[in-house]
């Protein structure tokens, strides 16, 4: 009960009558919550609360739900408004946030890596960086494969999370070098990427982000 604050990003606006809303954050201390704002677009928070930034806001906690008080912006990622792929990867991270983050649930330390990906985002390598987020996003869900357990060239089954040395019809290819950059993002936090991203071939990313996409497309 009472006020109480905490860094948080936006993921979702659902506008209700009266000009309220229902806003959806991913925040340090108690990882996704939704928060109710009265009369929200007359009110000074509506200037502060955008997506693509860290917002520090301030909540009342009532018995049966959260409204807010107060919303300051912390950090800006204009990065991901520099150009229409880099502005559409980073929608796709918000919805894949919203989507598999689960309710109030502390998640201090993956929030800090979050904002620091946004942070590091750099549109020159927007599909390496895509990968990488969104392999940890599966990482950190229990839902990412180890690639090690093959050492070369294999076919992958994203539905099964299967590896197999020989040719097998509809699974998906990946050669050694791919297997690896899948290994290398699924265990590497997001200093540890930035380090090393320019050694990533660019001709096997379309193969890493064959095999998200194919195992994002079994968990919906």
């Amino acid at each position: 009960m009472g006020n109480q604050k905490t860094l948080a990003i936006l993921l979702g606006q659902t506008f209700l009558a009266n000009d309220d809303v229902i806003l959806e954050f991913f925040t340090s201390k108690w990882g996704k919550i939704s928060v109710f704002a009265k009369k929200f677009s007359r009110s000074q928070k509506r200037a502060e609360i955008d997506f693509f930034r860290v917002l520090e806001i301030e909540i009342f906690q009532g018995r049966n739900s959260k409204s807010l008080q107060s919303a300051i912006t912390i950090t800006l990622f204009p990065e991901f408004e520099s150009s229409l792929e880099s502005n559409t990867i980073g929608w796709n991270w918000i919805k894949r946030l919203r989507d598999t983050m689960p309710e109030e649930r502390p998640e201090e330390a993956f929030f800090s890596e979050v904002i620091t990906w946004c942070g590091i985002f750099e549109k020159e390598k927007a599909q390496s960086y895509d990968s990488a987020f969104r392999l940890r996003l599966l990482q950190h869900t229990g839902d990412c494969p180890r690639f090690d357990t093959v050492r070369d060239a294999c076919w992958f089954d994203p539905f099964t999370k299967t590896f197999s040395l020989e040719k097998k019809t509809n699974w998906l290819y990946l050669s050694n070098t791919a297997r690896q950059i899948c290994e290398f993002c699924r265990r590497s936090e997001p200093d540890v990427f930035e380090e090393k991203i320019k050694n990533i071939p660019s001709q096997e990313i379309f193969a890493v982000q064959s095999v998200v996409s194919g195992i994002e497309d079994f968990l919906l």
